[in-house]
C-alpha cells in the first residue's frame, strides 16, 4: 500500500513539476522510495544490494549524460538526452543508489557472517 502511495504520487508529481524546478528530483526520489517497503518485505540483502548498485549506475549514466556534448547527437536521440537531462535528477539517482547499496551491503555482510558461523558450527557438532 505505501509503495503504491509512493509510485502514484511520483508520477502526478512527475506531470506537475517543471524541468526548471529546484524539486525536479521529487518525482524519481519517490519512485525509488517506493521500492524500498518491498526489499524490506522480501528480506533478500543481495537484492537490495542489486537494486541499489543498478540505481547509482542509472545515476551515474545520466550525469555523464549531462556532460556529453549535444552536437554529438541528432533527431530522436538528441530529444531524448535533452529529456533525460532535464527531467531526470542523477543525484537522486546516484544518492538514493548508494544509500540503498551501502544497506545492501551491510545486511549481506551480516547475512554472510550468520551463515559462515552456521557452517562452523555444523562441523563441530
Amino acid at each position: 500500500m505505501l509503495s503504491t502511495a509512493l509510485w502514484l504520487l511520483s508520477i502526478v508529481l512527475a506531470f506537475q513539476v517543471p524541468s526548471t524546478s529546484a524539486l525536479i528530483w521529487l518525482p524519481d526520489s519517490l519512485l525509488l522510495l517506493g521500492f524500498v517497503p518491498l526489499l524490506v518485505l522480501a528480506r533478500q540483502s543481495w537484492l537490495t544490494l542489486l537494486f541499489g548498485l543498478s540505481n547509482a549506475f542509472i545515476g551515474f549514466f545520466l550525469l555523464v549524460l549531462t556532460h556529453l556534448e549535444s552536437d554529438k547527437f541528432v533527431g530522436e536521440v538528441l530529444l531524448m538526452k535533452q529529456h533525460l537531462i532535464t527531467m531526470h535528477s542523477p543525484w537522486a539517482w546516484l544518492y538514493l543508489g548508494l544509500l540503498i547499496a551501502i544497506w545492501g551491503a551491510v545486511a549481506s555482510t551480516i547475512d554472510l557472517v550468520k551463515l559462515v558461523k552456521r557452517l562452523l558450527r555444523r562441523k563441530t557438532t
